[in-house]
C-alpha cells in the first residue's frame, strides 16, 4: 500500500491512460460526460502528485531523521545530536559524548544506507 505514497507513478500513469482514451473521445463527440472523464483524469494525476508530496512514509521519516542527525553532528551540537539517539542506546550515546568532547566535526555523512521498514512492527534496519 505504501507504493502509492512512495511514488506518484501508478496514479499518474492511470491518469495518462484515461487522458489518452477520453481526450480524443471528448474532442470527437463533444459530450459533457467525455469532458468530465478528462477532468477526472487530470484530477487523478494532480491527486497522485499531491499525495506523494504531502504524505511522509516511514522510510522518508527515517531518512529525514538521519539527515537531521548528520546536520546536528556537523554543527557540533551535542544535545541536538543526542536528541536523535534513543535513550536506550546507552553505548551509542556514551560514544557520541566522548567523540563530542575530544573531536570537532567538520563533515559528516550517512551514505549508502538501505532502509528496510517492517510494516507490521514499524521497526527498521539499515544495511
Amino acid at each position: 500500500m505504501t507504493t502509492f505514497f512512495e511514488t506518484p507513478i501508478p496514479l499518474v500513469l492511470a491518469g495518462l491512460f484515461l487522458l489518452a482514451v477520453f481526450g480524443p473521445l471528448a474532442k470527437l463527440t463533444r459530450k459533457k460526460s467525455s469532458f468530465i472523464a478528462v477532468g477526472a483524469a487530470v484530477l487523478l494525476i494532480v491527486l497522485g502528485i499531491a499525495i506523494e508530496r504531502l504524505v511522509e512514509t516511514d522510510r522518508e521519516a527515517i531518512e529525514s531523521a538521519l539527515k537531521g542527525a548528520v546536520e546536528e553532528l556537523e554543527a557540533n551540537d551535542l544535545e541536538a545530536t543526542l536528541a536523535y539517539i534513543s535513550e536506550d542506546a546507552k553505548e551509542t550515546r556514551m560514544l557520541t559524548r566522548f567523540g563530542s568532547e575530544h573531536f570537532h566535526v567538520d563533515y559528516a555523512a550517512a551514505r549508502d544506507l538501505e532502509i528496510v521498514v517492517n510494516p507490521l512492527t514499524r521497526t527498521w534496519v539499515h544495511n
